[in-house]
Protein backbone atom coordinates (compact mmCIF):
# COMPACT_ATOMS: atom_id res chain seq x y z
CA UNK A 1 0.00 0.00 0.00
CA UNK A 2 3.02 2.33 0.24
CA UNK A 3 2.84 3.54 -3.10
CA UNK A 4 3.90 7.09 -4.34
CA UNK A 5 1.11 9.73 -5.32
CA UNK A 6 1.92 9.25 -9.27
CA UNK A 7 1.02 5.34 -9.09
CA UNK A 8 -2.49 6.07 -7.80
CA UNK A 9 -3.06 9.12 -9.86
CA UNK A 10 -2.42 6.27 -12.93
CA UNK A 11 -4.63 4.17 -11.67
CA UNK A 12 -7.96 6.40 -10.52
CA UNK A 13 -7.32 9.13 -13.10
CA UNK A 14 -8.35 8.29 -16.33
CA UNK A 15 -7.39 10.62 -18.31
CA UNK A 16 -3.46 9.75 -17.36
CA UNK A 17 -4.49 5.73 -17.96
CA UNK A 18 -6.03 6.46 -21.12
CA UNK A 19 -3.32 8.84 -23.17
CA UNK A 20 -5.48 9.41 -26.08
CA UNK A 21 -8.45 10.12 -24.05
CA UNK A 22 -8.90 13.21 -25.96
CA UNK A 23 -9.78 10.74 -29.64
CA UNK A 24 -12.22 9.08 -27.58
CA UNK A 25 -14.44 12.60 -26.03
CA UNK A 26 -14.01 13.65 -30.28
CA UNK A 27 -15.43 10.06 -31.31
CA UNK A 28 -18.08 10.51 -28.99
CA UNK A 29 -18.85 14.31 -29.94
CA UNK A 30 -19.34 13.24 -33.46
CA UNK A 31 -21.25 10.07 -32.90
CA UNK A 32 -23.60 11.82 -30.62
CA UNK A 33 -23.98 14.44 -33.79
CA UNK A 34 -24.92 12.06 -35.86
CA UNK A 35 -27.17 10.70 -33.50
CA UNK A 36 -29.16 13.71 -32.37
CA UNK A 37 -29.50 14.35 -36.26
CA UNK A 38 -30.78 11.31 -37.16
CA UNK A 39 -33.31 10.67 -34.08
CA UNK A 40 -34.23 14.55 -33.79
CA UNK A 41 -34.76 14.34 -30.08
CA UNK A 42 -36.00 16.57 -27.77
CA UNK A 43 -32.98 19.17 -26.34
CA UNK A 44 -32.61 20.74 -23.12
CA UNK A 45 -36.20 20.33 -21.76
CA UNK A 46 -35.34 21.62 -17.90
CA UNK A 47 -36.07 19.28 -15.00
CA UNK A 48 -35.06 21.68 -12.32
CA UNK A 49 -34.07 25.34 -12.22
CA UNK A 50 -30.54 25.36 -12.18
CA UNK A 51 -29.14 25.94 -15.46
CA UNK A 52 -27.63 23.14 -16.34
CA UNK A 53 -30.58 21.45 -14.97
CA UNK A 54 -31.50 19.73 -18.92
CA UNK A 55 -32.24 17.15 -20.68
CA UNK A 56 -32.68 15.75 -23.88
CA UNK A 57 -34.95 12.96 -24.15
CA UNK A 58 -34.65 10.30 -27.37
CA UNK A 59 -38.02 9.08 -28.36
CA UNK A 60 -38.44 4.90 -29.20
CA UNK A 61 -39.06 3.63 -32.46
CA UNK A 62 -42.40 2.95 -32.08
CA UNK A 63 -44.43 2.74 -28.64
CA UNK A 64 -42.05 2.69 -25.58
CA UNK A 65 -41.64 -0.30 -23.76
CA UNK A 66 -39.31 1.33 -20.99
CA UNK A 67 -37.09 4.79 -19.89
CA UNK A 68 -33.83 4.71 -19.74
CA UNK A 69 -32.20 7.54 -17.73
CA UNK A 70 -28.27 8.07 -18.75
CA UNK A 71 -26.44 10.61 -16.57
CA UNK A 72 -22.96 11.18 -18.31
CA UNK A 73 -19.70 10.98 -15.93
CA UNK A 74 -17.45 13.18 -15.86
CA UNK A 75 -17.24 14.27 -11.85
CA UNK A 76 -19.76 16.61 -12.30
CA UNK A 77 -16.93 19.00 -13.45
CA UNK A 78 -16.05 17.54 -16.77
CA UNK A 79 -18.18 16.77 -19.98
CA UNK A 80 -21.72 17.02 -21.15
CA UNK A 81 -24.54 15.50 -22.10
CA UNK A 82 -24.26 16.44 -25.54
CA UNK A 83 -21.38 14.26 -25.97
CA UNK A 84 -23.29 11.30 -25.13
CA UNK A 85 -25.92 11.07 -26.76
CA UNK A 86 -24.64 8.37 -29.01
CA UNK A 87 -25.44 5.72 -26.04
CA UNK A 88 -29.21 6.60 -27.19
CA UNK A 89 -28.87 5.06 -31.00
CA UNK A 90 -29.44 1.14 -30.26
CA UNK A 91 -31.85 1.92 -27.00
CA UNK A 92 -34.20 3.88 -29.31
CA UNK A 93 -34.09 1.35 -31.74
CA UNK A 94 -35.01 -1.11 -29.57
CA UNK A 95 -37.86 0.43 -28.46
CA UNK A 96 -36.80 1.90 -25.40
CA UNK A 97 -37.00 5.91 -24.35
CA UNK A 98 -33.71 7.42 -23.58
CA UNK A 99 -33.01 10.54 -21.61
CA UNK A 100 -29.86 11.87 -21.61
CA UNK A 101 -29.53 14.64 -18.31
CA UNK A 102 -26.75 16.86 -17.71
CA UNK A 103 -25.95 17.79 -13.63
CA UNK A 104 -25.06 21.12 -11.94
CA UNK A 105 -21.65 21.16 -10.88
CA UNK A 106 -23.42 22.40 -7.47
CA UNK A 107 -23.48 18.85 -6.65
CA UNK A 108 -19.87 18.40 -6.48
CA UNK A 109 -18.86 21.35 -5.58
CA UNK A 110 -21.86 21.25 -2.63
CA UNK A 111 -20.05 17.69 -1.40
CA UNK A 112 -16.41 18.72 -1.55
CA UNK A 113 -17.48 21.05 1.06
CA UNK A 114 -19.38 19.17 3.64
CA UNK A 115 -16.84 16.57 3.29
CA UNK A 116 -15.26 17.82 6.73
CA UNK A 117 -18.75 17.58 8.29
CA UNK A 118 -18.97 13.83 7.18
CA UNK A 119 -16.03 12.77 9.49
CA UNK A 120 -18.49 10.70 11.65
CA UNK A 121 -20.33 8.94 9.22
CA UNK A 122 -17.03 7.76 7.79
CA UNK A 123 -16.62 3.72 7.24
CA UNK A 124 -13.38 1.73 6.56
CA UNK A 125 -14.16 -0.93 4.37
CA UNK A 126 -11.64 -3.76 3.82
CA UNK A 127 -11.63 -6.15 1.20
CA UNK A 128 -10.73 -9.86 0.86
CA UNK A 129 -10.14 -12.27 -2.01
CA UNK A 130 -12.48 -15.79 -1.97
CA UNK A 131 -10.02 -17.07 -0.03
CA UNK A 132 -10.56 -14.46 3.07
CA UNK A 133 -6.92 -12.52 2.64
CA UNK A 134 -7.08 -9.07 2.73
CA UNK A 135 -6.00 -7.45 -0.71
CA UNK A 136 -7.05 -4.00 0.08
CA UNK A 137 -9.08 -1.11 1.78
CA UNK A 138 -10.48 1.88 1.61
CA UNK A 139 -12.81 4.62 3.45
CA UNK A 140 -16.32 5.17 2.77
CA UNK A 141 -18.45 8.02 3.68
CA UNK A 142 -21.71 6.42 4.30
CA UNK A 143 -24.74 8.95 4.09
CA UNK A 144 -27.44 6.74 5.47
CA UNK A 145 -26.48 3.41 6.61
CA UNK A 146 -30.38 2.17 6.96
CA UNK A 147 -30.98 1.78 3.25
CA UNK A 148 -30.06 -1.37 1.06
CA UNK A 149 -27.72 -0.81 -1.47
CA UNK A 150 -27.87 -1.96 -4.79
CA UNK A 151 -25.49 -1.74 -7.79
CA UNK A 152 -26.14 -1.36 -11.52
CA UNK A 153 -24.19 -1.41 -14.37
CA UNK A 154 -24.92 -0.43 -18.10
CA UNK A 155 -22.71 -1.66 -20.69
CA UNK A 156 -23.31 -2.52 -25.21
CA UNK A 157 -21.45 -4.27 -27.21
CA UNK A 158 -19.49 -4.30 -29.85
CA UNK A 159 -18.25 -0.70 -29.18
CA UNK A 160 -18.78 0.87 -32.85
CA UNK A 161 -21.97 -1.40 -33.93
CA UNK A 162 -23.63 -2.26 -30.96
CA UNK A 163 -25.75 -5.33 -31.42
CA UNK A 164 -26.42 -5.98 -27.76
CA UNK A 165 -27.24 -3.82 -24.43
CA UNK A 166 -27.82 -4.83 -21.03
CA UNK A 167 -28.30 -3.33 -18.09
CA UNK A 168 -27.57 -5.57 -15.01
CA UNK A 169 -29.33 -4.50 -11.61
CA UNK A 170 -28.30 -6.53 -8.46
CA UNK A 171 -30.28 -6.12 -5.14
CA UNK A 172 -27.89 -5.14 -2.34
CA UNK A 173 -26.92 -8.03 0.59
CA UNK A 174 -28.30 -5.20 3.33
CA UNK A 175 -28.68 -2.04 4.82
CA UNK A 176 -24.52 -0.50 5.48
CA UNK A 177 -23.28 -3.25 3.39
CA UNK A 178 -21.40 -1.59 0.45
CA UNK A 179 -22.70 -2.71 -2.65
CA UNK A 180 -20.71 -1.48 -6.44
CA UNK A 181 -21.66 -1.08 -10.25
CA UNK A 182 -18.57 -1.72 -11.34
CA UNK A 183 -17.48 -4.57 -8.96
CA UNK A 184 -20.34 -6.34 -8.72
CA UNK A 185 -22.82 -6.31 -11.52
CA UNK A 186 -19.78 -5.15 -13.95
CA UNK A 187 -18.13 -8.57 -14.00
CA UNK A 188 -21.85 -10.02 -14.76
CA UNK A 189 -22.33 -7.73 -17.91
CA UNK A 190 -18.88 -9.02 -18.75
CA UNK A 191 -19.53 -12.37 -18.82
CA UNK A 192 -22.39 -12.27 -20.76
CA UNK A 193 -20.51 -9.68 -23.86
CA UNK A 194 -17.86 -12.95 -23.72
CA UNK A 195 -20.04 -15.33 -24.23
CA UNK A 196 -22.55 -13.25 -26.74
CA UNK A 197 -18.93 -13.59 -28.48
CA UNK A 198 -18.36 -17.15 -27.97
CA UNK A 199 -21.95 -17.79 -29.68
CA UNK A 200 -20.83 -15.39 -32.58
CA UNK A 201 -23.51 -12.71 -32.15
CA UNK A 202 -20.28 -10.06 -32.92
CA UNK A 203 -19.53 -11.81 -36.08
CA UNK A 204 -15.66 -13.48 -36.91
CA UNK A 205 -16.05 -16.37 -34.46
CA UNK A 206 -18.05 -19.02 -33.19
CA UNK A 207 -21.36 -20.22 -34.28
CA UNK A 208 -24.33 -18.07 -34.41
CA UNK A 209 -27.36 -19.32 -32.84
CA UNK A 210 -30.12 -20.42 -35.17
CA UNK A 211 -33.32 -18.44 -35.31
CA UNK A 212 -35.77 -21.30 -34.15
CA UNK A 213 -34.81 -24.66 -32.33
CA UNK A 214 -34.18 -28.05 -34.68
CA UNK A 215 -37.68 -29.62 -34.81
CA UNK A 216 -37.82 -32.81 -33.43
CA UNK A 217 -38.88 -36.27 -34.83
CA UNK A 218 -42.31 -37.35 -34.03
CA UNK A 219 -43.20 -41.07 -32.16
CA UNK A 220 -45.15 -43.34 -33.68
Amino acid sequence: MNKDAAYYESRYNPRLAVPEFAQHFARWTENSAKVRKDLSPYLDVPYGSGPLEKLDLFRSKGPSRGLLMFIHGGYWRALDKSQHSFVAAPFVQAGITVATAAVSSFFGDALVALLPSLAPMRKLVIERDPKGNIIGQHTEIVLYDKLRSDAWYLSFAPLEKPVIAMAVLLEGPGPGISFYGGKNAGPIAAQVILKAKELGYFGGGGSQPSASPTPRPRRR
